[in-house]
């Protein structure tokens, strides 16, 4: 697990059914899924390092008007992803020593509630990344990059409904906060 992980997470709303205490839990008979909700800044000791491809989904409330903003973004100076929405779109950027790869989902996201985020999948010396809305690739990519995206001997960052400041590419600009409703974020490794 990455030395020095630590969590900050910010949404204009956040599900008020959710304890404020309710953050890293690892649900009952599972080690390789880890759900974070709202509660602030954390520091959090284990995380999935997704070294073998996994998933990282964010169950959200898309706005009526113009959804915008970061749903989360993992990572450190090394590399990353993130998911985020802009135009309506989502889109995931993952970033490496090779480059920046963007996904863009193929359709719009509508209003109300939906489970977003990324795929990863390594595929010999590539890396295929998907797109997800509610169970379904709906946008890929495939690149000459490697998991872990991120150094796993490097302080690592996951930031939620906000961008702290280091931004994975320069389609968006800092803090670019998240203007839906953000219910959880899980990570499947």
């Amino acid at each position: 697990m990455p030395h020095g992980f630590e969590c900050r997470w910010r949404s204009a709303d956040f599900d008020p059914a959710t304890p404020d205490d309710a953050f890293a839990q690892k649900p009952a008979g599972s080690t390789e899924t880890t759900v974070f909700s709202p509660g602030g800044e954390h520091a959090v000791e284990t995380l999935p390092t997704l070294s073998g491809g996994g998933s990282i989904t964010a169950d959200i409330d898309v706005p009526e008007t113009d959804p915008r903003g970061l749903l989360f973004a993992l990572g450190n100076r090394c590399g990353g992803v993130a998911v985020y929405v802009i135009g309506s779109r989502l889109r995931v950027a993952v970033t490496t020593a090779s480059g920046t790869l963007h996904v863009r989902a193929d359709r719009i996201l509508t209003p109300g509630r939906h489970r977003v985020g990324c795929v990863l999948r390594p595929a010999g010396e590539n890396l295929h990344v998907g797109a997800m809305l509610d169970g379904a690739v709906v946008g890929g990519g495939r690149g000459e990059h490697r998991l872990p995206l991120a150094d796993p001997h490097e302080p690592t960052i996951l930031s939620v409904g906000y961008d702290c400041g280091l931004p994975l590419g320069t389609r968006y600009q800092p803090p670019f906060t998240w203007n839906g409703t953000l219910h959880r974020l899980s990570i499947d490794a």
